[in-house]
This record gives C-alpha cells, sequence and structure tokens, in this order.
C-alpha cells in the first residue's frame, strides 16, 4: 500500500506550493512508511509515499521516461508488467529500473491513454505530461485502489485519501449529508460521493484528465461486458477458472520482500493460500486473526488450511465480535481508522483488519487477501450481483430463479445503480403492487432483490419510497 498526491493550477502561471505538497504527503506516511519521493515543476506537483515491494532500492518514485517529459507517481501493482517491460523494450523504450511502475510512463508514450487497457493491476496512478501540460488520473477497473480530488479556482487537488485534501485551507469541510445516508444505510458511501461536500471519487475504471485551458473531464475508460455468452462444458468451465485462478495468484507472488497471506479459514482465502503452496520454496507466511466469542471464532478453520498446506502459521485473538463496548468507547477507533480507508468499509472490519496488518508486518511486508472474493463469485454476500427481475418472478419474491440484466447502464457498475440513493432492509415480503406484471419494462428495477446464490437471501432496495425502510 503506497499513497499519491498533488495539485495542479489551472492557471500554468503559478507556481504550486512545495510545502503543500509535502504537508498533503505527510499524512500519507502510514500507507508508504519506506520513502517519499517529489516532482515540483511550475504549475504541477505529484507527492509520493511508498511501500517498497518490487526493486525496493532503484524504483523510487516519482518515475519519469527518458528524456524526462513524462512522470508517474502510482499506489498499486502492474501485475503484466514483465511482459510489457519486453513489449516496449523491443519498441525502442529504454528502462531505468527493474520495477513495475517504470511500465506506465513507457506504455503511455506509446498508447497513449490507451495504454490503460494493456494495464492488467490494482493502481490508482496521476501521470503528468510536461510537453502538453496535461495530467492524467487513472484508477484501475475494480477500484481497488482510491483516489479522491477536488477542483476550485484554487486549483486540482488529488490524494489516496479524502483527509489529504484537507490539508488545503480552500477545500470545504461540511459533510455531504446524502453520503452519511448511505454510510449508515449501506456501510459504505457510493462513488462518485465521499463524506465531504466538496471532495469527489474517481470511480473505479475511469480516468480524469486535465489539459490547458480546459475543465477536467472524467470519463470511463472500461467497461465490463456482459456478452456475449460463452457456452461451454462445465468441466472445461471449471479448468479455465482453476487456470486463471493460478495465473492470478502467481502474478501477484512477484516480489522483492516476504509475502505472507491472511487466512480466515474461508473458500476464498483457503483457495490463494492452496495457489500459494503450488508455487513452492519456502512455507507460505499465514495470518488470522479470531474472536474470544466462540460462535463467531473461526481460528480452527484456519488452522485446519495451514496444517493441509504446511504453512508457516500465526493467530491472535482480537475484540469480541459483538465488541460489548460502549458506542462513545469507538471513538478512537475511529479516529485511528479514518485515514486507512475512506470509502466502505465497517469501522469493526477497519479496525480488525488494521491491527492484523501492523502485528504482523514484522513477518511479511506485503499481504496476499480473499477480499473481493465473493463479489467475483456471490458465495454469500448480496452486494455483488444485482438481479432486476420482471415482473412474474417479482410477484413470487425470490421463489423462482431471477434474470440477471448486468448491462443495462452501460455508464454505471452494476452496484451503484442499484444501491445509489436507496434504503435497505432484510424482507421476503411480495413487492408493492407496482410492479405487476403489466407495468413497464423499464420501471421493473422500482423493487430490485439481491439473492445470494447460496443462501438465498433477499435485500430489497426500494428506490421511490420517501420513507427510509430499517437497515440490515
Amino acid at each position: 500500500m503506497c499513497g499519491i498526491c498533488g495539485h495542479l493550477h489551472h492557471d500554468r502561471s503559478r507556481p504550486v506550493e512545495p510545502t503543500l505538497i509535502k504537508r498533503m504527503a505527510a499524512t500519507l506516511r502510514r500507507r508508504g512508511p519506506d520513502d517519499e519521493g517529489y516532482y515540483i515543476s511550475g504549475p504541477v506537483g505529484l507527492g509520493m509515499r511508498r511501500l517498497a515491494v518490487i526493486d525496493p532500492a532503484g524504483a523510487a518514485q516519482p518515475i519519469a521516461n527518458e528524456d524526462r517529459s513524462v512522470f508517474v507517481v502510482c499506489n498499486g501493482e502492474i501485475y503484466n508488467f514483465q511482459d510489457l517491460r519486453h513489449e516496449l523494450t523491443g519498441l525502442g523504450h529504454r528502462f531505468a529500473t527493474h520495477g513495475d511502475v517504470e511500465v506506465i510512463v513507457h506504455a503511455y508514450e506509446q498508447w497513449g491513454d490507451d495504454a490503460l487497457r494493456r494495464l492488467n493491476g490494482m493502481f490508482a496512478f496521476a501521470l503528468w505530461d510536461a510537453r502538453r501540460e496535461r495530467l492524467l488520473l487513472a484508477r484501475d477497473r475494480m477500484g481497488e485502489k482510491p483516489l479522491y480530488w477536488h477542483d476550485s479556482d484554487n486549483g486540482l487537488i488529488w490524494a489516496s485519501e479524502a483527509k489529504t485534501l484537507l490539508i488545503a485551507p480552500w477545500v470545504d469541510r461540511r459533510v455531504n449529508p446524502r453520503a452519511l445516508h448511505h454510510y449508515l444505510s449501506l456501510q459504505y458511501t457510493p462513488n462518485p460521493l465521499t463524506i465531504f461536500e466538496s471532495i469527489s471519487q474517481l470511480p473505479p475504471a475511469h480516468k480524469l484528465v486535465a489539459e490547458r485551458g480546459q475543465n477536467p473531464v472524467v470519463s470511463r475508460w472500461w467497461q465490463l461486458q456482459f456478452t456475449p455468452k460463452t457456452e461451454i462444458p462445465e468441466r472445461e468451465a471449471l479448468e479455465g477458472a482453476r487456470t486463471r485462478l493460478v495465473t492470478a495468484v502467481k502474478r501477484q507472488l512477484v516480489s522483492d520482500v516476504p509475502l505472507g497471506a491472511f487466512l480466515s479459514g474461508g473458500i476464498d482465502s483457503a483457495t490463494v493460500v492452496a495457489l500459494m503452496s503450488l508455487e513452492g520454496g519456502a512455507p507460505v507466511k499465514t495470518f488470522s486473526i479470531g474472536f474470544e466469542d466462540a460462535d463467531f471464532n473461526e481460528l480452527a478453520f484456519a488452522r485446519m488450511v495451514a496444517e493441509r498446506y504446511d504453512t508457516e502459521h500465526h493467530e491472535r485473538k482480537s475484540l469480541r465480535q459483538r465488541e460489548q463496548r460502549r458506542p462513545g468507547e469507538h471513538l478512537p477507533d475511529v479516529g485511528r481508522d479514518r485515514g486507512h480507508d475512506d470509502r466502505r468499509r465497517r469501522l469493526r472490519d477497519r479496525h480488525r483488519d488494521r491491527k492484523q496488518a501492523h502485528d504482523y508486518r514484522r513477518q511479511a511486508q506485503s499481504e496476499q487477501s480473499a477480499d473481493g472474493h465473493d463479489e467475483q463469485g456471490d458465495e454469500e454476500r448480496w452486494q455483488a450481483q444485482v438481479v432486476l427481475v420482471d415482473g412474474a418472478n417479482a410477484q413470487q419474491g425470490c421463489q423462482q430463479e431471477p434474470r440477471y440484466h448486468g448491462a443495462n447502464n452501460p455508464d454505471h457498475d452494476v452496484e451503484e445503480d442499484a444501491l445509489l440513493g436507496v434504503g435497505v432492509h432484510n424482507d421476503t415480503r411480495d413487492p408493492p403492487e407496482d410492479t405487476a406484471d403489466d407495468q413497464p419494462q423499464d420501471k421493473i428495477h422500482t423493487y430490485v432483490p439481491l439473492c445470494s446464490l447460496k443462501r438465498r437471501r433477499c435485500v430489497h432496495y426500494d428506490n421511490y419510497s420517501a420513507n427510509v425502510p430499517p437497515h440490515l
């Protein structure tokens, strides 16, 4: 985990203040404790705090191209950097480091913004093209790496954390009541909203371009496609899934520092650990955290996986799952955790993960995690797939298999389309009468169940209700 920040004046004759960039970067130190770097020239300043994983000594950021006309700072990792490096070297580009981030500047030189489509990884980066006086901010396809921005007469500023932008005295700190409602209802804030009215998230798979003399423009650079459908035998599908999983895990094991894996004992993290162990070499370092409450403690399952794959296992117990503390006693945790993930995670999960990462960093500099696997497979959560149902299925609650319409809105990702501006309640009642069979098809989404393929539970989102339903 690294942290980036920066400032660009719309008036290119105004120089940025180096002190501001350094103060912003200082708020990101916990994201990048190993190194810091800056590029400050005229109207633009880039800042970087680095957690060194690949080429720790030689790949300090910002990184430039051969003639130092393009600079980049990046939070994340480009998994296919070796393939891109080989291709770009063949096209005449010269590399100065052995790190993964350098491929971004050379890929931009070669293909422009289309280079984004060639990157396989998790990333949020800021790239400055000095010749064209052009800034490019970009975020990975799934939004694994965060990026926040604010635009005003004082220029465009951006950072990996929303609170970093508050260093600038002109950024309004007023709370966005709509975002607060969503956070309390859904336990996360849908992008592009943030808890601050004046700060926006750059959505996943989007880029922001600031050209000289023009307002910043945000646009989508990638869209998940749900068609055409592929008809293949089940065995072939299983083999294909396994091949892709093995390839993905192998790519993420490229590191020049010790690696480990968070292990909960569930199928997701167990799969990651199993595939890591296939690579051979030293035993995989695994780290688990449990609860004193036996009903929620999964350490026994984690031990089973650790024993099966002969890992170097570490575990500890945290607070009780039910957190038997008064509400006010959580406030110190909020203060400590607020900078790590400003987006969508519950306090309990953030506090648990922060303590786990802090306690185990001495054993492993970088950890593999299974976060997001439920969203891929929809195994036991509802937030991953939006199920838009026709009138017949809606009348039956979730008794029949619903029809999936994942690409109804090409301008927004599936989860956001359903969750933006709605309340949540756990209910399996028949839907209201306004979803009758004779209603126009484009109105069916007024009552949207999200159904778990594993547990068959439903959550209904009533977009048109003036009253917020009881929350989960």
